[in-house]
This record gives C-alpha cells, structure tokens and sequence, in this order.
C-alpha cells in the first residue's frame, strides 16, 4: 500500500520513531510549564545531549559514558542559557531568546 509513490507503512514507522523524542520533551515543557517555569531551549539542550552522547559513545565504545556525557552536556548548556536570567532583572523569555 503506498500513497504518492511513498510506502505508508514504513513511513508512519520512521515518522512515529522520529516525532518521539519531540513528543517527550514537548510533555516534559508542559509539565514544567505548569509550575510556573518557562524553558524554551529544551530542543537545543536535547540536539546537545544527543550529539554530544552520540560523540563519546562512538569514541570510548561505552553506552554507559555517552548517557553520562550527554546527561552532562544538556545540563551545562541549560545552565548557560539560564546564567543571563539570574544577573539580570529581565524576563527569562528574554534571556532565553537573546542567548539562542
């Protein structure tokens, strides 16, 4: 079964498999957006930690060292985004979009 020449059912494969870690951090950024807190690097923070994983993992050939790595990398790059807003009196939407 295909539509337009593409096979559909590998295509929704890819699609889903693609659009999951999208997804999690889309329900990770409402939750936190619930509390009040406002974080709009969260795809930035996670292309780091997956690069970052990617990089260590493929370097050292341990899995373990690259989920440590790219655990470290999302938390550095989220405390650079958010170093302006605490010295500074501006809103943390300023500061988030100025530093992307």
């Amino acid at each position: 079964m295909s539509f337009l020449g593409i096979p559909l059912i590998p295509f929704i494969m890819t699609l889903v498999g693609a659009a999951t870690p999208l997804l999690l951090a889309a329900l990770g950024e409402l939750v936190v957006e619930k509390s009040g807190v406002l974080n709009l690097g969260v795809e930035g923070m996670m292309l780091t930690g997956a690069v970052v994983g990617f990089a260590v993992t493929y370097t050292t050939g341990s899995p373990w060292l690259g989920i440590g790595a790219a655990a470290i990398a999302g938390g550095m790059v989220s405390m650079i985004l958010r170093i302006p807003g605490r010295r500074s009196s501006a809103d943390a939407e300023v500061n988030m979009l100025s530093a992307m």
